[in-house]
C-alpha cells in the first residue's frame, strides 16, 4: 500500500508539472521524446547499433530512478 501512494505522488506530480508549464514547454518536452524515438526506429531499420531509449530506460525506470516505484511486482494488479 505504502508503494501505491508513493507511485500515486510521482504520477500526481508528474503530470501536475506538466500541466504547470505552458502549452509550449509540452509541446517541446513532447517532441523531443517523439523525435528520440523516431530516430530510434530509424536507427533500427537502417540496421545501425544506435541503442538510445534502452539507456534512458534503464537511468528512468531502475532504482534510484525517479520512476522506479512504477517497476515493482505489485503492478500485477491484473492477474
Amino acid at each position: 500500500a505504502l508503494r501505491f501512494a508513493i507511485a500515486v505522488l510521482v504520477a500526481y506530480a508528474v503530470f501536475f508539472a506538466i500541466s504547470a508549464g505552458t502549452a509550449r514547454t509540452a509541446g517541446i518536452i513532447l517532441g523531443t521524446i517523439g523525435a528520440l524515438i523516431l530516430v530510434q526506429i530509424l536507427a533500427n531499420l537502417a540496421g545501425l547499433e544506435l541503442d538510445l531509449v534502452a539507456m534512458l530506460q534503464v537511468v528512468i525506470l531502475n532504482w534510484p530512478g525517479p520512476f522506479a516505484v512504477f517497476t515493482g511486482r505489485w503492478m500485477l494488479v491484473d492477474v
